[in-house]
């Protein structure tokens, strides 16, 4: 993704790209000025630190019953 634009065309280019595809912020920051790669990377390292306590929280939940109702008991004739 090489650009050949003025400095401000650019930048608003990558923001563009970056906020349509943020999965795409690394390959973007590889292009980005040193403040738009600093911007990016936090927002990364946030959004990994969420999605990592998110699946801690998952992890630490009760298990689900394999049923969602009481199977029929045996015994009892049912």
């Amino acid at each position: 993704m090489r650009f050949q634009r003025k400095p401000t065309q650019l930048i608003r280019t990558l923001v563009w790209w970056w906020v349509v595809r943020p999965d795409l912020g690394a390959a973007i920051a590889l292009e980005a000025p040193q403040k738009l790669k600093n911007i990016i990377s936090q927002y990364i390292l946030q959004n990994l630190q969420q999605f990592r306590m998110k699946q801690h929280s998952k992890h630490r939940r009760r298990p689900i019953a394999l049923y969602p109702f009481q199977p029929p008991n045996p015994q009892k004739g049912n």
